[in-house]
């Protein structure tokens, strides 16, 4: 009897476990949905027509009312000039309309010496405007989305641009009902947004968006700006820039991001997140600052000559990462990525039933990563990241092509390319791998496992020798903090905690001088317990719950066989104590 009830007991016991690892998982329901929208919607561009009546000329402005009347009589070619000083508490509504030969322009009579402060904001709304010299700080935005926008409700701007300013601290106190703080909204098409300094955002929220309420193409412009100390907002990090989002992700933007500088800033998983289609990213430079370029949806999009330097904290590193299909990836240099953050390159894991709205993960396919040189990183390339066969994440990477990148790897035991879900057709064509696991790759035609000849040059970054077959790949020079932002702030650096120190701590261990036992003890050794528990960790930490099941699954398997000990153990008490 009392063995009968003992057995009793564990037996229920034993299949609430059972239950709990069979069911621990979410299940995601398969719905049928429309194919989204693929391709380019060339919107058209409101025909607008200045009504008013008179010769271009200058204006200065000293109050808000004579700055309302101003915009509200300007022609043409017309140049409105807010006076130096403080402007406190106002809301900025420059409506105008211009032409592409004569736009209206609102400035400050001195660069940088005009002050909005307070609570403030601005609206652009019309053709062919320009916003120049205006410097935000000591205040917040009074609205409850946007500092800037470029639009006044329904009405956006066309062929404008908002250059040469700087916002430095202006931010919403995070108690606020409205604490969502976008210092940067672009509506319409064919704006731009250069040589500003956006420094300090510490509020809720992204420093620019590309809004894309309809599939049409937007045709922005942001470059030359300067980002400097932003820490995380206490959510996915501070994106710098967005493109769009998810409900028009299929459809092309063709927004262009080029020539920037990034630094120190927390952007955890992504720094420039992309949402939408044909957009290029191009010739920036990362100087630590954590995240990523990512490209969350959308086809088509190109991303070159990029610069991603080590980061501000290792466990939020991280290069490129792809989702979606006919991506072109080239001429891009990436260094010090760690195993605690993401890698230089990773391709997600596909979903078959994605759909605009649900957020998953469209497959990866059609893509070209070419001339690309990724130096010092723990995690070089991953291909099939997110794949979980317990989920919809089972899509798996189809048609990569990976030519002529030069990879100098670190002695890390994780496989150089890390193969997570079998690709369906991958082409390597003339690599250099150096200095890392070889697991995987070592039989694999079109890549030379020779010591590249590269050089460690002073600034701590690597170049290619001219005897090297892959000298062409072109390593843009990082951009100086000199290039970037308004002509009016580098006289002011101090001022807004700018230095001129290298953009890495140096000197830089030679990689190529190192001795090479690490590649040869992690050959054909397979992923080594470090590089397997990294992975888990970036997986689960910084994209979901792709691996929980296993350690849910670990942790009932343990309790299982410690309540079969258990019962064995008072079973074999009970014999000895009945004989």
């Amino acid at each position: 009897m009392r063995k009968r009830h003992l057995i009793g007991i564990i037996n229920p016991v034993f299949f609430v476990c059972l239950f709990m690892l069979l069911h621990v998982q979410p299940s995601l329901a398969v719905a049928e949905q429309p194919e989204p929208d693929r391709g380019v919607f060339e919107g058209t561009v409101p025909l607008m027509v200045n009504q008013n009546q008179g010769e271009p000329g200058e204006h200065l402005v000293r109050t808000p009312e004579e700055l309302e009347q101003a915009i509200a009589t300007a022609v043409p070619g017309d140049m409105i000039m807010m006076q130096d000083g403080i402007w406190k508490d106002i809301d900025i509504i420059f409506k105008a309309i211009g032409t592409e030969g004569k736009p209206i322009t609102l400035r400050a009579q001195t660069q940088g010496k005009v002050i909005i402060s307070g609570s403030s904001s601005l609206r652009i709304s019309g053709q062919y405007l320009v916003v120049d010299g205006l410097h935000f700080k000591d205040g917040s935005s009074s609205r409850s989305l946007h500092l800037i926008e470029f639009r006044d409700g329904q009405d956006h701007a066309y062929y404008s641009r908002l250059t040469n300013i700087v916002i430095s601290e202006f931010n919403k106190d995070r108690a606020r009902v409205d604490a969502s703080d976008t210092w940067v909204g672009l509506f319409g098409s064919h704006n731009r947004v250069d040589h500003s300094f956006f420094h300090g955002k510490t509020s809720v929220g992204r420093v620019i968006i590309v809004w894309r309420p309809t599939p049409e193409t937007n045709h922005h412009r942001i470059d030359h700006n300067y980002f400097k100390d932003i820490p995380s907002d206490g959510g996915n990090g501070t994106i710098a820039i967005r493109i769009g989002d998810g409900t028009q992700g299929m459809s092309s933007s063709a927004t262009i991001v080029e020539g920037n500088l990034f630094e120190n800033m927390q952007g955890f998983g992504k720094i420039i997140n992309i949402k939408s289609s044909g957009n290029t990213i191009r010739n920036n430079t990362f100087v630590r600052a954590s995240g990523s370029i990512m490209v969350r949806h959308g086809n088509g999009n190109l991303i070159e000559g990029n610069v991603i330097l080590p980061g501000l904290e290792d466990k939020y590193t991280g290069g490129i990462t792809l989702i979606g299909e006919d991506h072109i990836v080239r001429n891009n240099y990436i260094q010090g990525t760690r195993s605690s953050g993401k890698a230089a390159i990773a391709l997600i894991e596909g979903d078959a039933n994605n759909y605009p709205g649900k957020g998953s993960y469209y497959p990866s396919k059609n893509v070209v990563i070419e001339n690309n040189t990724l130096v010092d990183n723990d995690k070089n390339m991953i291909i099939g990241q997110l794949y979980d066969p317990k989920t919809e994440l089972t899509v798996p990477v189809e048609n990569l092509t990976f030519r002529e990148n030069a990879v100098l790897g670190n002695g890390n035991m994780t496989p150089m390319v890390l193969v997570l879900d079998e690709p369906n057709g991958v082409t390597y064509a003339n690599n250099q791998f150096y200095n890392g696991s070889f697991h995987g790759i070592k039989d694999i035609q079109g890549i030379d496992f020779q010591q590249p000849e590269l050089q460690l040059g002073e600034n701590g970054m690597y170049g290619y020798t001219k005897d090297n077959n892959l000298k062409e790949n072109k390593i843009t020079t990082p951009l100086l903090r000199t290039e970037v932002g308004p002509e009016w702030v580098k006289s002011r650096w101090a001022e807004f905690g700018i230095e001129d120190k290298p953009y890495m701590d140096l000197p830089v261990n030679n990689l190529i001088k190192e001795t090479v036992n690490e590649t040869v003890k992690s050959e054909g050794s397979g992923l080594s317990s470090g590089g397997a528990v990294a992975e888990a960790g970036e997986q689960t930490e910084n994209y979901g719950s792709s691996n929980r099941g296993f350690l849910y699954t670990s942790f009932g398997i343990v309790i299982i066989m410690a309540l079969a000990a258990s019962a064995l153990a008072v079973l074999k008490r009970r014999k000895r104590t009945q004989s």
